[in-house]
């Protein structure tokens, strides 16, 4: 099965433990979110100005969901291209 990217807001900044268990502070905007296609992980990278990489984090698998739950992240739909 493929990886896909899916794109989220992040609405707060929050504290995580990535998947070495190193404490990471999430930003707030928006990030493309990769998972599958044999990934042991989440890989989220955070969006700057211009769609260009601020940081790249690895999550273990399901705490981007588990975020969601919450109300920290939002899914949204990609922007689309005319």
């Amino acid at each position: 099965m493929p990886a896909r990217t899916e794109r989220y807001r992040f609405v707060l900044p929050f504290e995580i433990e990535d998947v070495n268990g190193v404490p990471q502070t999430l930003l707030s905007g928006y990030a493309d979110v990769t998972r599958g296609g044999g990934m042991k992980f989440e890989r989220v990278v955070f969006l700057g100005p211009g769609g260009k990489s601020r940081t790249e984090l690895h999550l273990k698998k399901g705490h981007v969901k588990k975020l969601e739950q919450f109300g920290i992240t939002a899914r949204v739909d990609p922007p689309t291209q005319t």
